[in-house]
C-alpha cells in the first residue's frame, strides 16, 4: 500500500510540475499545437493520479500539501523544512488554479488583486480558507486549516496583488515631470538627476569621461552616454513605464560602482564610436529590455514559483525588493554573457545586441522558471571564483566555459541569497581592480628599468633628445 501511495504521489508531483511549465510555455503565441496537446495529456494524468490517491489515503491533494507544509513549519531554522513549506505554498497555488471545485475561490483572489478593496489580505485569506475547507472536507482548526489561512493563502494573495501592481506600474508613464510643492511621491525628473549624479560619482567611472552637457537634452546633460536613445530619457521608457525608471534608478544608486563599470565597458559613453565596426550596446536600453522581460514573466504567472520559494515572511511582502534585486542580477549576468560573446566573435556590432539578449533569456528562463531549487539554495549563495582562478583568467572574466561561452550563474532565491550574490560581485570587482593595478605597476617597473638601461653611458641632454624622439615616433605610429 505504501508503495502504491509513493508511486501515485510521485506521478502526481511530476505531472503537476510538468503541466505548469508547459502551460506557461504554451501561453507564448509561438507555441505549437503539440505543446498544447502534451500539456492537456499531462493534466489528465495529474488528475487521474489525484483520484487514485484520494481513494487510497482518503484525503484530497490540497489537504496533503497543507499537512506537509504545516509539519515543516513546526521545525525552526531547518533548511529542508523551510524548503518543504515554500514548496507546499507553490503546490497549493497550482492546485487552486487547476481544481475545478475551487474556481470561484480562484476568481475571488483575482478580483481582490485587481481592485482596491477595503478587505485586508488576512481577512480574505480567512474567508477563502473557510470556503476551501468546506469544499475539500478539511477539518476546521486542523493543521491543514492553519497552514492554509496563516501561510499559503496569504502568500498567494500577496503575490497575486504584486503581479497586478507590477502590471499597473508598467502602464504608468514616466514622463519628465519636475518636482511640485504638493507632490508626495518623488518626481521622475528628480530620479533621473539622482541616477545621473550617482553613476558619475562612482570611483569606477573614469576621469577621462567627464559628464557631457547638452542644451537640447532634458536636464541639460547628454543622456545618450548612459545608453538612452534620445534627448529625453523618458521617451525610451514607454515600454516599461515607471517600473523601468525605478529599476534603473535602483541599479545606478544602489550598485553604482558595478553599474558605472558596466556602462563604461558597454562603450555607450563613447559618442565618437564607430557603430558599424565596434561591438557595443546601450546600457539603459538593456535595462528597459530586462524590465519588459520581467513584466512578461509576471503577467504569464511564470515568476510565481520563484516568488514563493524566495518569500521569507508571510506577514509582509518583499516582492518589490526581490524584483529589483532580480533586475540587477540579470543586468550583471547579461553583461558578462555579452562580453564573452564579443570575445568569441559572435557579437561584432550593436546590431547583434537583440540576438545576444534573446540567447541569454533562453538560458535565464531555465534557471528562473523551469528550475526548482534544492533546500541548500534557499537564502544562501556560494557560487564564487577563487583568487587563483581569477588571476589565471587573462580575460578578467568569471565563469567562462572552455569553449568561450559564459556560464550564467544560478538565480538567487531569497533576499539573503541576493545579498550574498552582490557581496561576491563586489569582491570580484575588488579582485579585478587589484589585478589591474598590479599589471599597471609591473608595466611601469619594466618601463623604468628600460629607461635606466637606456640612460647608462649617455649625457643628460642626449638622453632627453632620444626620449623625445621616441615619443614622437609613438605619436606618428598611433
Amino acid at each position: 500500500m505504501q508503495v502504491l501511495v509513493y508511486i501515485a504521489q510521485a506521478v502526481s508531483d511530476w505531472a503537476l510540475q510538468r503541466f505548469v511549465t508547459l502551460q506557461q510555455t504554451a501561453a507564448d503565441p509561438a507555441a505549437s499545437r503539440l505543446q498544447f496537446a502534451v500539456a492537456a495529456t499531462i493534466l489528465i494524468l495529474h488528475r487521474a493520479s489525484k483520484r487514485a490517491l484520494r481513494v487510497i489515503v482518503q484525503s484530497s491533494a490540497l489537504e496533503r500539501q497543507a499537512n506537509s507544509g504545516a509539519a515543516a513549519l513546526t521545525v525552526q531554522d531547518g533548511k529542508y523544512e523551510k524548503w518543504m513549506a515554500r514548496r507546499a505554498v507553490w503546490r497549493v497555488s497550482s492546485e487552486l488554479s487547476l481544481s475545478s471545485m475551487l474556481q470561484e475561490q480562484a476568481r475571488t483572489i483575482e478580483r481582490f488583486a485587481s481592485s482596491s478593496s477595503v478587505m485586508t489580505a488576512s481577512d480574505l485569506a480567512r474567508s477563502i480558507t473557510l470556503a476551501i475547507c468546506r469544499r475539500k472536507d478539511i477539518a476546521f482548526n486542523s493543521r491543514a486549516h492553519f497552514f492554509l489561512e496563516k501561510y499559503a493563502i496569504r502568500q498567494i494573495v500577496l503575490v497575486k496583488s504584486f503581479e497586478t501592481e507590477l502590471s499597473n506600474m508598467c502602464s504608468q508613464r514616466a514622463d519628465w515631470v519636475p518636482l511640485t510643492p504638493n507632490q508626495e511621491n518623488r518626481s521622475s525628473a528628480e530620479m533621473f538627476n539622482e541616477l545621473w549624479d550617482a553613476v558619475h560619482a562612482a570611483s569606477t567611472w573614469p576621469a577621462s569621461l567627464p559628464p557631457l552637457l547638452s542644451r537640447e537634452s532634458r536636464g541639460g546633460v547628454n543622456w545618450v552616454t548612459l545608453g538612452f536613445q534620445g534627448l529625453d530619457p523618458s521617451d525610451d521608457l514607454r515600454g516599461s513605464g515607471r517600473f523601468g525608471l525605478v529599476a534603473f534608478h535602483n541599479l545606478l544608486t544602489r550598485h553604482s560602482e558595478r553599474a558605472a563599470r558596466l556602462i563604461v565597458e558597454s562603450k555607450a559613453p563613447d559618442i565618437h564610436i564607430d557603430m558599424v565596426k565596434v561591438a557595443w550596446y546601450p546600457a539603459a536600453l538593456a535595462s528597459i529590455h530586462v524590465c519588459a522581460y520581467i513584466a512578461r514573466l509576471s503577467a504569464s504567472g511564470s515568476l510565481r514559483k520563484w516568488l514563493f520559494f524566495s518569500a521569507s515572511d508571510p506577514d509582509e511582502s518583499n516582492s518589490w525588493q526581490l524584483i529589483l534585486n532580480l533586475h540587477a542580477y540579470i543586468i550583471f549576468e547579461f553583461h558578462e554573457f555579452w562580453k564573452a560573446d564579443v570575445r568569441r566573435g559572435v557579437v561584432k556590432t550593436v546590431m547583434n545586441f537583440e540576438v545576444c539578449f534573446a540567447n541569454f533569456c533562453s538560458i535565464l528562463y531555465k534557471k528562473l522558471v523551469v528550475y526548482r531549487p534544492n533546500p541548500l539554495e534557499l537564502d544562501e549563495y556560494s557560487v564564487r571564483i577563487s583568487a587563483s582562478d581569477f588571476q589565471k583568467n587573462t580575460n578578467n572574466s568569471i565563469n567562462v566555459h572552455r569553449n568561450g561561452m559564459y556560464l550564467v550563474r544560478p538565480v538567487p532565491f531569497g533576499i539573503q541569497a541576493f545579498e550574498a550574490y552582490f557581496e561576491i560581485v563586489e569582491e570580484e570587482d575588488r579582485m579585478l581592480i587589484a589585478l589591474k593595478d598590479s599589471d599597471d605597476s609591473m608595466d611601469q617597473m619594466f618601463t623604468c628599468e628600460e629607461d635606466n638601461d637606456y640612460y647608462d653611458g649617455k649625457d643628460g641632454d642626449e638622453y632627453e633628445m632620444d626620449n623625445l624622439s621616441k615619443v614622437k615616433v609613438k605619436e606618428k605610429s598611433a
